[in-house]
């Protein structure tokens, strides 16, 4: 997951030359390692739990992620 980010945030800061500010994750083990937290400190990305149990949220989040994913 963390390669998969690093590949994305270039892309999407050469592509259209803006930063990444947020990430909605589930909290989930692949979102508290400390290399991605460590990442997200030293790129100025704020990570956003969403609430346990809401599928709506997580839902649409794990959606867009996935998506994100199979793109880069």
């Amino acid at each position: 997951m963390l390669d998969k980010l690093k590949v994305f945030k270039a892309l999407i800061e050469n592509q259209i030359r803006k930063k990444i500010k947020p990430i909605k994750c589930d909290g989930g083990g692949e979102y508290n390692s400390k290399n991605f937290n460590t990442l997200c400190k030293e790129n100025d990305i704020v990570k956003e739990i969403t609430i346990p149990y809401m599928l709506e949220q997580n839902g649409v989040i794990k959606k867009k992620n996935q998506i994100l994913i199979e793109n880069v």
